[in-house]
């Protein structure tokens, strides 16, 4: 409780502070600022688009498709993948690195962990059909810690001091 009751003269004047700041020049009724319209006079008009179709235009002639489908054409792929390089996809056993994502994403049997004793994965993923589009988006935070504190080659950061 002591805590607390000390915090709060501290609590109130920075509350007192926000409250005359908020509160500049003009926006009072002393201030410089133009009187804001009230009463049965102020009346608030909303713009109301037209209703009617766009005029028809003649399209522009052009040459026809090359890869015309009536039927259209669906791509697929990944737009959102992870790597170890980011800390939370490092745990969940996913691809090592970009590359064995793009190449996992191009149809190629892909190693994923977790890694046995000597560093080798223990599973193995390929798609059946290539993708037609993929991105690795790994997080920017913590992306040079996660090697620095996964390989055991890395030099030991230097002590907090």
């Amino acid at each position: 409780m002591t805590r607390q009751r000390a915090g709060a003269p501290a609590v109130a004047a920075c509350l007192a502070t926000v409250a005359v700041l908020a509160c500049g020049p003009g926006d009072g009724p002393d201030g410089d600022a133009e009187p804001r319209p009230t009463g049965p006079n102020y009346v608030t008009q909303e713009w109301s688009p037209p209703s009617s179709p766009a005029a028809p235009v003649e399209l522009a002639s052009r040459q026809p498709c090359a890869q015309s489908d009536p039927l259209r054409q669906a791509f697929f792929g990944d737009l959102h993948t992870h790597t170890a390089f980011s800390l939370d996809a490092l745990g969940r056993g996913g691809f090592q690195t970009p590359d064995d994502a793009y190449r996992f994403a191009r149809g190629e049997a892909i190693g994923l962990g977790p890694l046995d004793d000597e560093g080798q994965p223990t599973r193995v993923a390929q798609l059946v059909r290539p993708l037609d589009f993929a991105a690795v988006t790994d997080h920017s935070e913590w992306l040079g810690e996660v090697s620095v504190c996964t390989d055991p080659s890395s030099p030991n950061p230097p002590a907090a001091g």
